[in-house]
């Protein structure tokens, strides 16, 4: 009997644990060896059995600057699951959306990689691919050369999936950047400048924006006489309070011999469908140096909360206050090559440059502060 009841616990081990040490089995040996040409596992490019569903970077290192100006390692500095990685299942890719910070070290990156049914997760070596390893969370992968190549198996073992791992850090320190492109590249926005002028009549005026004329009126003890006439540009955005609601700025000069563009601004609505909003005269206080040069070539532009002037003096110039104050700004200054007669425009969270007399175009990149 008691062999017999000895026999009756090995049977249903067996069969309790049976797939568990096949999985141990074929994790054991595919570890220690490289796959020989004659396994008999079957790559596949799509299938629901070999999938990453999630990737996540653990804590990241970066190097920085000494005060004698060498480069050191900053431990951990840098939280790796603040950068959001997509993955392209059509593809078979994965990559950061947002960039790693500049001078992240990638030589020792955790990847933590979730697969759907306990699939298991396998790196190739640089340079041989056909000797795989056990991706680990307590190890780091060397990625100094931006990519490595994954292999996702089936917990069975029969099919793997093979995905491209991109990872990307700034190339530069600052936080944006401009790079030159085509004048033919098809992502450039078609409307990239925008042409303004002003008929002074009576007390009022018309303006032509864009191939469209209106009547306009000043605010109240508005002197006409500051209106600007010539170097005109002008730009619009709905105010965050209310879409419904435009604010307009107008910038410009109104004779030779001024050092500083005139500027305007107008809030236009509609309240029972009739439509009100009258020009006023921005003004700085007496002082004030912060003004807006006399330029030609003006063109404006409104970006996630910063007006953005560019025109013949060869700089950038923002202001956060909705036109009154305006500063020279380092992080958009004109790349190198760009000419006098500049139009500038956004898509989206790139700036275009575009150079109108030299036909040559720049594409901006706003980066997140880390």
């Amino acid at each position: 009997m008691r062999k017999f009841a000895r026999k009756i616990d090995f049977e249903d081990f067996m069969k309790k644990y049976f797939k568990v040490i096949c999985l141990l089995f074929l994790a054991a040996l595919l570890t220690t060896s490289c796959l020989s040409s004659d396994t008999e596992v079957t790559p596949v490019i799509t299938g629901d059995d070999a999938v990453i569903t999630s990737f996540t970077l653990g804590n990241l290192n970066q190097y920085g600057k000494t005060k004698t100006g060498k480069d050191t390692l900053y431990r951990s500095a840098i939280t790796g699951s603040n950068y959001k990685i997509s993955i392209d299942q059509e593809k078979n890719e994965v990559y950061n959306v947002k960039l790693l910070p500049y001078k992240t070290d990638l030589s020792k990156v955790v990847c933590n990689v979730g697969t759907l049914n306990n699939g298991l997760v396998y790196v190739e070596k640089i340079n041989d691919p056909e000797v795989i390893s056990l991706v680990s969370t307590s190890d780091s992968l060397d990625f100094s050369n931006g990519y490595r190549w994954m292999r996702i198996y089936a917990a069975d073992g029969s099919v793997y999936r093979r995905y491209k791992v991109t990872l990307t850090a700034r190339d530069k320190s600052t936080d944006f950047e401009w790079t030159e492109v085509s004048p033919e590249d098809p992502s450039i926005p078609g409307a990239i400048n925008h042409e303004v002028t002003i008929e002074k009549e009576g007390d009022g005026f018309k303006l032509t924006y864009d191939g469209a004329t209106t009547t306009e009126e000043l605010g109240e003890d508005e002197n006409i006489n500051f209106l600007p006439v010539n170097n005109l540009a002008m730009v619009t955005w709905p105010l965050e309070s209310n879409d419904d609601t435009l604010y307009k700025l107008l910038v410009g000069t109104i004779g030779e011999n001024t050092d500083k563009c005139m500027v305007w601004r107008k809030i236009e609505g509609y309240v029972g469908g009739d439509k009100y909003g009258q020009w006023v005269q921005v003004e700085l206080a007496k002082g004030n140096k912060n003004f807006l040069p006399a330029m030609t070539n003006i063109s404006l532009l409104y970006f996630e909360g910063v007006v953005i002037a560019v025109g013949s003096d060869g700089f950038l110039y923002t202001s956060v206050d909705e036109g009154t104050n305006w500063r020279k700004d380092g992080r958009f200054a004109k790349p190198e090559g760009a000419g006098d007669h500049l139009s500038i425009i956004a898509e989206g969270d790139v700036l275009w440059l575009k150079d109108l007399d030299a036909n040559r175009v720049w594409k901006g990149i706003v980066y997140e502060q880390d």
